[in-house]
């Protein structure tokens, strides 16, 4: 009798559980709600810049808002 109770606890955990999954994506925003900044820690017209605004292309494709 007892493994029916805690199987009992557990299923009603976790349908307590599962039924606020759908609030939470009702709440979520579109991403990004910002504009995005890609940082380079160096200096511009090196390799790391190039591959960068490579990088940044079809990122800003992706998301409008880069």
């Amino acid at each position: 009798m007892i493994y029916h109770r805690r199987a009992l606890l557990a299923s009603l955990i976790a349908c307590a559980g599962l039924a606020t999954v759908p609030t939470l994506a009702a709440a979520a925003d579109a991403y990004p709600a910002q504009p995005i900044t890609l940082v380079v820690p160096f200096q511009p017209g090196g390799g790391t810049d190039a591959v960068a605004r490579s990088f940044a292309k079809p990122l800003k494709s992706t998301f409008p808002k880069v």
